[in-house]
């Protein structure tokens, strides 16, 4: 769709628009996603459906699940 200097694409948000022209906009959907246990890049599924994940942060500010 769009050409970025990104080595990964857009970094998107659930509910991201993108400004296409002055009065209108295109919803954004993932394609990839980074794993959070072995930070391999990987195809989403669904792009319709955001799968979450509850992270904390320990002590060592390490995502955890």
């Amino acid at each position: 769709m769009f050409n970025t200097n990104s080595k990964y694409s857009y970094l998107c948000v659930e509910d991201m628009e993108l400004k296409i022209s002055e009065d209108q906009y295109v919803f954004i959907k993932p394609s990839c996603y980074l794993s959070a246990t072995n930070g391999v890049l990987m195809p989403v599924e669904n792009p319709d459906i955001w799968v979450t994940h509850n992270f904390i942060i320990n002590d060592n500010f390490k995502l955890a699940e």
